[in-house]
């Protein structure tokens, strides 16, 4: 990666307590412009801010947290942001070059026009998202297609026959009609189109956003600008608003309208965010979700497949004879039920929500076994004789209650039950340890089995999931033989 060389660059891990005084000598750059960043990232929901006394001084002494990961830029500052389990930030650049692939990965899957924004979205996330989508999305499908020009030709294109046996005589030669002069036409892209150069520098003006804060060479976006022109030489964002909406109006190909409603969008943003239009930022506050999708690729989750494709003449008794093998393997886990009695009401209704594990898997490699994984993004902290920073009793409650939904059907079909929670790590994966609740295990006559507690080598599993190293799938098999 050709990160920025500046002054003002600086790594820091995501929750972990700053002084402010340590914020500015890291930055290296003057205490107001430092403060600016913060305050605007605190109003983004992506720092925060407390005040505690200083044991020496018993004065107020500033506390900076950061709430994301990933890479922030506001004017010549750069902060960049590991995951909360990192010990230090020192040599941590290609950990997290890798952890900004990962998130670009994740939400470029699916790159299309047609990609749904997520209006939870803090306003610069959703910007810098929209960056790297225009800039992805040209070099996938191009530019915004100009209105094709038809024009007339002597040679050029394909014959008109219609206007050419309407406004030309035949010539007869022997039993064959023939005409001398036919009439040929071509559609001819006309480049001054403005919705098309003005795509063109919306893409460009992206691009220049990414290259600014390093973005573009992590995430392998490595293209020139393909325009010089810029949103301001344009006209006002009221005016480019107006033209828009009125291409809008008399479009009505797919592809045109999806990319005139994201140009819109792009220019209400951009128009609503003056007050941060030298903020950039790309990366999550919930990297949980990351952590999630990486715990699910890692263990070829097979929560959403139907039953049939993980277990072949799959036993269906009990509570789960009411679903078919094309079922999938989370219908195995019931729906809440409310019963309503009251005066001339009585009826039934499942809820909608319902528990959902992260992973799910049917496998071979001790015994059959029927193993349910959850991805706990945690820096779980073991001490000398204690733990710290651990899930809480909901977690574990759920974690048995996945169990007692799936043991019927496990039992059923000649099933071991596995059970584990998976937390990210720097170090070598390996099990440590178990959880369990034994009043849980008490009422339910002891069939509870403890939960294993499972670190997994971040690095290793985004490689995995990049593609760039497969050595991760011996490792899972491992993972699994020993809970």
């Amino acid at each position: 990666m050709e990160s920025l060389q500046s002054e003002s660059e600086a790594y820091f891990v995501e929750l972990h307590e700053y002084p402010i005084e340590e914020v500015f000598a890291r930055l290296k750059a003057s205490e107001e412009l430092v403060r600016e960043a913060i305050v605007g990232l605190v109003s983004q929901g992506l720092a925060s801010m407390r005040s505690r006394p200083s044991p020496a001084t018993n004065r107020p002494n500033t506390l900076v947290t950061f709430s994301f990961v990933g890479i922030v830029s506001y004017k010549h500052l750069v902060l960049r942001c590991l995951p909360k389990f990192f010990e230090r930030e020192e040599c941590c650049g290609p950990a997290l070059e890798r952890v900004i692939k990962a998130i670009f990965r994740q939400r470029s899957s699916d790159i299309s026009p047609n990609s749904q924004h997520d209006e939870s979205l803090d306003s610069m996330q959703g910007a810098m998202d929209e960056a790297v989508f225009f800039v992805a999305d040209y070099l996938q499908n191009g530019e915004y297609p100009a209105n094709p020009i038809v024009r007339e030709s002597t040679s050029l294109g394909e014959i008109d026959w219609e206007r050419t046996i309407s406004e030309q005589t035949p010539w007869l030669l022997g039993d064959a009609l023939v005409y001398l002069d036919p009439i040929h036409t071509y559609a001819e892209a006309d480049n001054s189109d403005f919705c098309q150069q003005l795509h063109l520098a919306i893409v460009s003006d992206c691009f220049r956003f990414l290259k600014s804060t390093g973005i573009a060479e992590v995430i392998g976006i490595g293209s020139w600008p393909p325009s010089e022109t810029k949103l301001s030489d344009f006209g006002s964002p009221d005016y480019l608003l107006s033209r828009l909406r009125s291409e809008k109006q008399v479009q009505f190909d797919d592809r045109r309208l999806r990319l005139l409603e994201l140009m819109e969008r792009h220019l209400e943003r951009s128009m609503s965010l003056r007050s941060f239009e030298s903020f950039g930022f790309f990366g999550t506050a919930h990297f949980d979700i990351v952590w999630e999708t990486l715990c699910s690729h890692a263990f070829s989750n097979q929560r959403d497949l139907p039953i049939s494709r993980c277990l072949s003449h799959a036993v269906l008794s009990g509570r789960a004879s009411q679903l078919s093998t094309n079922s999938t393997m989370k219908d195995l886990i019931e729906r809440p039920t409310w019963r309503i009695a009251d005066g001339s009401l009585c009826f039934e209704q499942e809820s909608a929500g319902k528990l959902n594990p992260d992973v799910v898997i049917v496998h071979h490699e001790n015994g059959d076994c029927l193993a349910i994984l959850d991805a706990k993004y945690y820096a779980l902290k073991i001490g000398h004789n204690t733990v710290s920073n651990q899930p809480g009793v909901e977690d574990i409650v759920k974690q048995h209650a996945y169990q007692m939904a799936m043991q019927e059907f496990a039992k059923a079909n000649g099933l071991t039950m596995q059970n584990a929670l998976l937390f990210p790590t720097n170090s070598e994966t390996r099990v440590i340890g178990e959880v369990s609740y034994d009043m849980l295990s008490h009422f339910t006559g002891g069939h509870l089995i403890p939960i294993a507690v499972v670190l997994v080598n971040m690095n290793d599993v985004i490689d995995f999931y990049l593609g760039t190293d497969m050595r991760w799938a011996p490792r899972a098999r491992g993972v699994l033989a020993g809970l």
